[in-house]
């Protein structure tokens, strides 16, 4: 009887031992697989935008060729939506018109978990500002944000670490993005749940005139980034740790147009993006990342709003490279701790706007054709990652129960034998 339990006893450590072998092995190949993987292609309408895509919905949307100048700076759209990535976009016929879409750190850019829109419902008389949670399927109206303007005198900012929260920070312009005035922090509304509920905030300062993004640090607001591009008194990126009081200038590379920022609460560093610009800025000090990510000082390219991964704990920046004038190439690069690695590559043509996006782990790039039809392409994400010691304690746990099964199994021979 004791043999037999001793048996039991000794499978069942091999058992175990086997079973740490293979989900060691598992993730280690995770590890080595992440950014390799397949996509899925998913072909939408003529001319349209797709802007979100969730395990809720996927939402886009085509130009209102019907109203043409009457919407935001001339711009006015009609929302589409499907209830599944690959599934047919159907007419949204909530809004009778749609204005401007908001859903991310830079004004009308598309990198936001919650999806905000100036528009006008269906029977009612002025235009507000309406927020989703679920891709679309159902809308709330933001309070106080009635207004008879085209425009939104509002700018949204969504938070790095809370996809169901975001700020909505009125702007003394009717049009914010255009205009040179600096933005109030002295009062502004907080969602902590995606919209149900709202709380005013209030911060001591204000922003410099005409910024083009506002990034708040997601632990402590009163730091924050804001930047501008090519035009106007100013360029480049700004910080403030007193809530907006003062401002001192963060010096990036590159005299260009900055299309991003963001910052990376895993690592402390901040990511700045642009024409020709990639710059990384930590402790006081910027490195150029143009040579890590293989291009020279001379190369022309665009690097779009960089996207905080947060399953990856990294910063994914998609690059497009303009080889000649007819040419450009299309590249994503993962960047962490000042190293890079290129997760993906994409082909591009010159009059295929792109939108790139993140969704519960999976890389999004969507693909505008005003002469066919678009395509939005799925690229999972593989981030599990294994720290050594983690590995080192595994692989030692494994090797202790397999001598300690195979020396106890050689002594019980030995005594058979005797």
């Amino acid at each position: 009887m004791r043999t037999i339990k001793r048996n039991l006893l000794n499978v069942t450590l091999v058992l175990f031992a086997c079973l740490v072998l293979f989900v060691l092995l598992t993730l280690l190949t995770g590890t080595k697989a992440k950014g390799t993987s397949s996509l899925r292609a998913y072909s939408v309408p003529k001319e349209m935008y797709v802007f979100h895509v969730s395990h809720e919905g996927v939402l886009g949307f085509v130009p209102d060729s019907q109203n043409l100048g009457s919407g935001c700076a001339g711009f006015s759209c009609i929302l589409y939506r499907s209830s599944s990535f690959g599934g047919k976009l159907e007419r949204l016929n909530t809004f009778s018109c749609v204005n401007m879409v908001f859903n991310g750190a830079s004004w009308g850019s598309t990198t936001g978990q919650l999806v905000f829109v100036w528009a006008k419902k269906q029977k009612e008389k002025g235009l507000a500002l309406y927020i989703s949670n679920d891709a679309g399927s159902a809308w709330r109206k933001v309070p106080g944000t009635n207004r008879d303007s085209p425009c939104p005198p509002f700018v949204v900012v969504p938070d790095l670490i809370n996809p169901q929260k975001a700020y909505v920070i009125p702007a003394t312009s009717a049009t914010p993005f255009l205009g040179e005035q600096p933005l109030s922090l002295r009062s502004f509304l907080e969602t902590k749940d995606g919209g149900v509920s709202w709380e005013k905030k209030f911060l001591p300062g204000e922003t410099p005139p005409a910024v083009e993004g506002l990034l708040f640090h997601p632990k402590d607001p009163e730091k924050m980034w804001v930047w501008h591009g090519s035009m106007g008194d100013w360029t480049g990126v700004r910080y403030s740790e007193d809530g907006g009081v003062t401002w001192q200038s963060v010096q990036v590379y590159g005299e260009n147009r900055i299309y991003g920022v963001v910052f990376n609460p895993f690592t402390g560093e901040l990511l700045v993006t642009g024409r020709q610009v990639i710059s990384r800025w930590y402790n006081g000090k910027e490195e150029d990342l143009r040579d890590n990510c293989g291009l020279s000082e001379n190369a022309d390219f665009i690097a779009g709003p960089p996207l905080l991964n947060l399953r990856g704990k990294d910063v994914l920046i998609p690059v497009f490279v303009y080889e000649d004038k007819r040419t450009v190439s299309g590249i994503v690069y993962a960047c962490r701790g000042g190293k890079v690695k290129k997760v993906t590559t994409f082909s591009v043509q010159l009059d295929s706007p792109v939108y790139v996006f993140l969704s519960k782990g999976k890389l999004y790039l969507s693909f505008m054709n005003s002469k066919g039809p678009g395509q939005v392409l799925e690229y999972p994400l593989l981030t599990i990652s294994v720290p050594w010691w983690w590995a080192a304690l595994g692989g030692a746990l494994v090797t202790g129960i397999l001598a300690n099964f195979f020396l106890r199994r050689k002594a019980s021979s030995k005594q058979c034998k005797r």
